[in-house]
């Protein structure tokens, strides 16, 4: 690929809002196995905990089925972060509620569970991103401790790195994270408004968030990922959007979603005629006041566009993934030249 004719653009939409079954309730991360089935893990909200699950499906909206439930036994989960995947398609959660890591085999059956709230080196305080590297260590966000800790996948400390500030290296609300191919690390500082990069040792190599045009400032990042060719995409989730910067840290291109309906939305369209025809009749994409300054209420006003991009993935194939939490969806690009 060319650093100068890249391009983003909207390819499809897998998902539509259920609090049961075939769909997601405030989608949060998802990960892919190496089978190609899409993992997508649902928060939902605090009043209806029945919609807490991770679904499995595919990039043609094929289901397969969930699993998970809400609670604080084994395999249960309160307040789910995110998921990474291991070699062996084993699932792995982090619950910043109950302070740990569950691990899930791909049919959904749960294997085990690890993971002690603290403060000390090897505890953790609110787990939000997780990811493993090359070797399969699993680098985890340690959210109020403002660290990032690595850990083997049964869950034995290996190292950790950060503290709580503004400063290089320092960290404020960490939230999500990714490994590069080049084996460096990226982690939304959520707090510091920027994306950080570092060596796999923790060391300090780059930081993201702030550009000569003040309008593609970062605010609130929830997550970022790097192709092969440097580009690295960012959920700008306080800013409703997803910027991509080159390899250089320029700012390169905005996406602001453009979703259409997903096939199991048709679907439900099509078997519901009355509220088809009220939706045919609504403007979905009304000219927002001026006034209306705020990225969250202007999103909420047109459907197509991102409201609430919690996490993005990249796969092998240039597909960028974008979860999308308020609109219970995922919205898919294609990365082309």
């Amino acid at each position: 690929m060319s650093n100068k004719n890249i391009k983003a653009i909207y390819s499809h939409t897998i998902g539509v809002v259920s609090m049961e079954g075939r769909g997601f309730s405030n989608p949060v991360d998802l990960a892919i196995s190496s089978e190609s089935r899409i993992y997508v893990l649902s928060r939902t909200n605090p009043e209806q905990p029945e919609g807490i699950r991770i679904g499995i499906c595919n990039m043609e909206s094929e289901y397969f089925g969930d699993f998970g439930e809400y609670g604080s036994g084994r395999g249960q989960f309160i307040w789910p972060t995110a998921l990474a995947i291991d070699e062996d398609d084993n699932i792995y959660l982090a619950d910043e509620h109950n302070n740990r890591i569950s691990i899930f085999d791909k049919t959904g059956k749960f294997i085990e569970c690890w993971g002690e709230a603290g403060n000390d080196k090897g505890f953790i305080n609110g787990p939000s991103g997780i990811c493993f590297d090359s070797q399969y260590h699993l680098l985890i966000v340690d959210q109020f401790n403002n660290r990032i800790q690595k850990f083997t996948k049964d869950g034995k400390y290996l190292d950790s790195w950060g503290s709580k500030g503004n400063s290089e290296n320092q960290l404020n609300l960490p939230w999500g994270i990714s490994v590069t191919p080049s084996e460096e690390i990226l982690v939304a500082d959520w707090g510091n408004n920027r994306v950080q990069k570092f060596s796999s040792d923790g060391d300090i190599l780059g930081s993201y968030g702030t550009f000569n045009d003040k309008k593609h400032c970062l605010k609130r990042p929830s997550s970022a990922v790097q192709d092969k060719e440097g580009f690295i995409y960012i959920a700008d989730w306080g800013n409703e959007r997803i910027q991509i910067i080159d390899k250089d840290g320029n700012h390169f291109q905005e996406l602001k979603g453009d979703s259409g309906l997903s096939p199991w939305a048709e679907e439900f369209f099509e078997a519901n005629k009355d509220q088809a025809i009220a939706r045919s009749k609504a403007n979905l994409e009304p000219t927002v006041d001026p006034e209306i300054q705020d990225p969250y209420e202007v999103s909420a006003r047109i459907e197509k566009y991102f409201w609430g991009p919690a996490s993005i993935k990249l796969t092998n194939n240039n597909e960028l993934l974008i979860v999308e939490s308020n609109r219970h969806r995922i919205q898919v690009y294609s990365i082309t030249q």
